[in-house]
């Protein structure tokens, strides 16, 4: 599970689409919206990694 700070940063970036429901504080995630940016990061790794030796990823 994603620390809240982190979910925090991803909406207030625009990378992860949430509206705001009841007081200032509390925000709501669609499901297909957080699957969307989960389907993306696992896209960009993959692309990240084709694009690398894989004895860099070792090293990190």
């Amino acid at each position: 599970m994603a620390k809240d700070s982190t979910i925090r940063g991803l909406i207030k970036t625009g990378d992860l689409s949430a509206i705001r429901v009841g007081g200032r504080v509390q925000r709501r995630i669609e499901r297909v919206k957080l699957e969307e940016y989960i389907l993306g990061a696992y896209l960009r790794d993959a692309a990240d990694i084709k694009r690398c030796d894989i004895d860099d990823l070792s090293s990190e």
